[in-house]
């Protein structure tokens, strides 16, 4: 029991079985959605990698002037 008198929530008979019916609905969710997930997985991986092109590249795009760095260098 806590001080105030209170049991926890886990040692209620009731929170076992909804803690239960959550795996189980979460287990059955990912079983039945899995290849909804690995496009998903895959479309994430894709934007990504474009993003971090883009980014990682933007300073070397031909014809624009580089970025003077916060080094106290004067442009």
């Amino acid at each position: 029991m806590t001080p105030g008198g209170r049991r926890s929530w886990l040692r209620r008979p009731g929170s076992w079985v909804l803690l239960g019916f959550l795996a189980a609905a979460a287990f059955f969710t990912v079983l039945e959605h899995r290849p909804h997930l690995a496009l998903i997985g895959a479309f994430v991986l894709l934007v990504g990698c474009l993003l971090m092109n883009r980014y990682a590249h933007r300073r070397y795009v031909p014809g624009v002037e580089a970025v003077p760095e916060a080094k106290g260098e004067q442009p």
